[in-house]
């Protein structure tokens, strides 16, 4: 999951295409996928992937089981703002997975494979939600 967002933000940093043109090829990809035998659920496979280990995340941050990987600082003050900083970050993190993984899983069940926007449109439908505003910011 990583390294294919790694690769994205290589391909958006490098200037490969313009907006056009990753649609487009965002689209394609959609739509071929989901013509495929079995690419239905292999999109809703794939969001399914992406949104459980945001749920994992969450809760890892909520129950601060990330306390056990780190030296904590002997200051009361720091070691109070590290594991603020640590729930913040792990709940952050599972928020944006788990919105990912559902955005995957239900635009491949509702919206035709002709109509994917890539994630500029992934953004637009979230923003359009109820509570969409607060769910983008929750992602930012």
């Amino acid at each position: 999951m990583f390294a294919g967002l790694a690769l994205t933000l290589v391909s958006f940093a490098r200037g490969t295409g313009s907006g056009a043109d990753n649609q487009r090829a965002a689209s394609d990809l959609t739509v071929a996928l989901m013509k495929a035998p079995g690419g239905v659920a292999l999109l809703v496979l794939l969001g399914t992937a992406i949104a459980v280990p945001g749920v994992v995340y969450g809760i890892r941050g909520l129950r601060k089981a990330f306390q056990k990987h780190l030296a904590t600082p002997a200051s009361p003050f720091l070691r109070t703002a590290v594991t603020v900083l640590g729930v913040a970050g792990y709940v952050a993190k599972g928020t944006v997975l788990l919105l990912t993984g559902l955005l995957i899983a239900v635009a491949t069940l509702q919206v035709p494979p002709e109509d994917s926007t890539g994630l500029d449109g992934g953004l637009r439908a979230l923003r359009d939600q109820p509570l969409g505003m607060y769910l983008l910011a929750a992602v930012g």
